[in-house]
């Protein structure tokens, strides 16, 4: 693609939203492929994340005794924290590279 600007990036890692200013052709396609892209990972990710936790939960449940039940909540607990560690910054990223074009560069 050919580039008329200053090859500038607002971040210091490459985020496709930033990138797909640069050109000055027609990047109808390359954004077109890159929503496509976030939706079905995130979309996909997050429908069989939920799906994985319905089966460990009705799984939990099924467990017989009080004490094992909650000692194994637990643990699905902290990998829940561990899943929303990874995905809460990455979907603020996404949020401020796309809503904060606005904003001061600070």
């Amino acid at each position: 693609l050919p580039f008329c600007k200053a090859n500038v990036l607002s971040h210091a890692y490459c985020l496709h939203s930033d990138l797909i200013r640069l050109p000055c052709g027609d990047v109808t396609i390359n954004n077109i492929f890159g929503l496509v892209i976030v939706i079905s990972t995130f979309g996909l990710d997050s429908a069989l994340i939920l799906l994985s936790y319905v089966l460990i939960l009705r799984s939990v449940l099924a467990i017989a005794s009080r004490e094992e039940r909650l000692k194994t909540l637990n643990t699905c607990v902290s990998h829940m924290c561990a899943v929303f560690i990874f995905y809460v910054p990455m979907v603020g990223v996404s949020m401020a590279a796309r809503y904060g074009r606005h904003a001061p560069p600070y």
